[in-house]
């Protein structure tokens, strides 16, 4: 009986062609011509994004430079038998899970890591060789709106320290432990962290703290990786990359430039109103050959 029933409405069932019909008729036509603007806007906003981006890496020493320092990070960690770790949230964590897929594809052993459920155990896929890639999305269609600048100012590749967000300790009445501080870094926009108000941990420190065995170790300000504001190097915001380049290589010439501007360095980037409103690590614009063979 059911069957016959299911045959009967089947039989009775309006089968749609192939090619859906031509609905013309009775259509709102200016309401198609708002769906085309909107759809040909998006493509030419993707379409800007990716000649914006086109540009960075073509003209854009910065650019070039980490891009360059990301490939060698996973070449060596898969040479090495190690594992790409990529960690993100919302649609940054999306585009990380694609990048993973990306790389298993061509044999190179990743995987994807939610910044939170690395506090429940899953820390232990980095294992002893490994690579963290923090992915974050400054907005927009690939950051269609963010245009750079020729040359580039500091301004334009400077962190705000109001972004930074302050390393809190999972345990109540505790300091904050190694792993507290890695746990933060990978929920930061920008991999910076600050142990407090106007002392910092850069993403290059924050590498150093990962490698130590004990990640339940406390971390004081005191650290050697943490740089409090008192010993940021002051470079005014309006000052291009290739400006700040050459006074940092010119300082060096000298013996005092040379205690200062060295590995590990903050470069506080100092805005229109004189207020230090941003950080530089000082291997973003200078090579690590040169901070070695400048002096």
């Amino acid at each position: 009986m059911l069957l016959s029933r299911c045959a009967e409405v089947q039989d009775n069932f309006l089968r749609l062609p192939p090619t859906p019909p031509d609905f013309h008729d009775g259509l709102d036509t200016e309401a198609d011509d708002d769906m085309i603007q909107s759809a040909t806007h998006v493509i030419a906003t993707e379409r800007d994004a990716l000649t914006n981006l086109h540009n960075i890496y073509h003209s854009d020493p910065v650019a070039q430079k980490s891009f360059k320092q990301a490939v060698n990070v996973v070449s060596k960690t898969s040479r090495q038998g190690g594992r790409i770790i990529v960690s993100g949230v919302g649609k940054s964590g999306k585009i990380g899970q694609k990048f993973v897929a990306t790389l298993n594809s061509f044999g190179i052993r990743s995987a994807s890591l939610h910044p939170t459920e690395a506090m429940h155990g899953d820390m232990g896929m980095i294992g002893q060789v490994g690579a963290i890639f923090h992915r974050y999305h400054p907005g927009g269609a690939i950051g269609a709106r963010v245009t750079p600048t020729d040359p580039p100012l500091m301004a334009s590749i400077a962190i705000m320290i109001k972004e930074v967000p302050i390393v809190v300790a999972q345990q109540a009445q505790t300091r904050p432990t190694i792993l507290d501080v890695i746990l933060t870094a990978a929920s930061s926009a920008s991999g910076w962290v600050r142990m407090s108000p106007e002392a910092i941990i850069s993403p290059r420190q924050i590498q150093r703290v990962g490698r130590r065995l004990d990640l339940g170790q406390t971390l004081d300000i005191e650290d050697d990786t943490v740089v409090e504001k008192g010993n940021w190097i002051s470079i005014s915001a309006a000052s291009s990359v290739q400006e700040a380049q050459a006074w940092i290589l010119q300082m060096r010439q000298t013996r005092r430039g040379r205690t200062f501007l060295k590995k590990g360095t903050v470069l506080g980037i100092v805005d229109a109103q004189q207020c230090v409103s941003g950080v530089v690590e000082i291997e973003e614009i200078i090579d690590d050959s040169q901070l070695r063979d400048s002096g």
